[in-house]
């Protein structure tokens, strides 16, 4: 377990530096796979570039509801391939109330406009894929949102992930529905 713990901050640590250092103006990966890296690469001008601050506004932008991010996203942020793994690795449950009482089923998380609170397994897991979804968006060069490029996220899943308190299925965490904006990496260096 302590190996785990230790690899995992090493990983997170990778990621802060790289986050620091700023990001290359294109990103070559070192694997071969012809024309399926091509088609792994985002446009870097994503329109549009933010969904708005509803749920009508977001549709009507033509945003997608991000599960793993309890965002709407632009198409060029959404990550359905990560968000897929996400929702695969738990049977996740949420609720309108701490006392979890009132069930909000899955379909419904989209159209809410409270957060909602989930386990902190949940909270955990949340943190464990966006992780991958920034390493796999730093190596196509994909469009990132704010919510995942801001460093005291990063930080707070750092510690969240560290804590040994509340592990299991406390429903301490809410979870409030985002609206991020989405820019190209190189934006997001200034």
């Amino acid at each position: 377990m302590t190996a785990a713990i230790m690899t995992l901050s090493l990983l997170i640590l990778g990621i802060e530096i790289i986050a620091h250092a700023g990001f290359p103006s294109s990103v070559q990966s070192s694997e071969s796979h012809g024309s399926q890296q091509q088609q792994d690469l985002v446009p870097l001008a994503p329109s549009p570039s933010h969904c708005g601050s509803s749920v009508e506004e977001a549709k009507q932008l033509g945003c997608l509801f991000d599960e793993l991010s309890f965002a709407w996203q632009p198409p060029a942020c959404y990550d359905g391939e990560t968000i897929g793994e996400f929702l695969a690795a738990g049977s996740w449950e949420f609720f309108a109330d701490e006392d979890s009482t009132e069930p909000v089923p899955h379909d419904q998380l989209a159209l809410t406009a409270e957060p909602v609170h989930v386990t902190f397994r949940f909270h955990v897991a949340h943190c464990m894929f966006l992780r991958r979804q920034m390493v796999r968006l730093l190596r196509r060069g994909a469009a990132m949102d704010s919510h995942i490029g801001a460093y005291k996220h990063t930080v707070h899943c750092g510690k969240t992930m560290l804590n040994k308190a509340g592990r299991g299925n406390d429903r301490y965490t809410t979870a409030p529905i985002l609206y991020p904006v989405c820019k190209p990496l190189q934006d997001w260096r200034s």
